[in-house]
């Protein structure tokens, strides 16, 4: 994949140290490119509706705005805008990662996707 069909990353990470290393690691893949890095979820949900970031890296537990809710507010706005000129877009349908996320049951702290 050439440097102009990289991946546009956003990464959400509320602790430097693994949001610095996380950026280090994929900025040395030529698939991809981390448009925007951000502490918390309120800030993701910002970069990404700047930035329409192909792929979202998601911490669960952030201040403010956690992950699950982040991740909420943004899929509506990411796929109903989603650009025509990636054949992927049009003929798949959203990633694994654009499931619901929901607790496995009430009782255990284990969570499990959901399609």
């Amino acid at each position: 994949m050439s440097e102009n069909q990289s991946f546009r990353l956003l990464i959400a990470e509320d602790q430097p140290m693994i949001r610095k290393a996380l950026i280090g690691l994929l900025e040395l893949e030529s698939d991809f490119a981390v448009v925007a890095a951000v502490g918390d979820g309120a800030e993701a949900i910002r970069a990404a509706r700047a930035y329409s970031p192909d792929i979202v890296l998601m911490d669960i537990k952030m201040p403010r705005v956690d992950g699950i809710e982040a991740t909420r507010a943004i899929l509506p706005c990411r796929w109903a805008g989603a650009d025509p000129s990636h054949s992927w877009r049009r003929s798949a349908p959203p990633p694994a990662a654009s499931r619901a996320f929901r607790p496995a049951s009430p009782k255990r702290s284990s969570a499990s996707f959901v399609a």
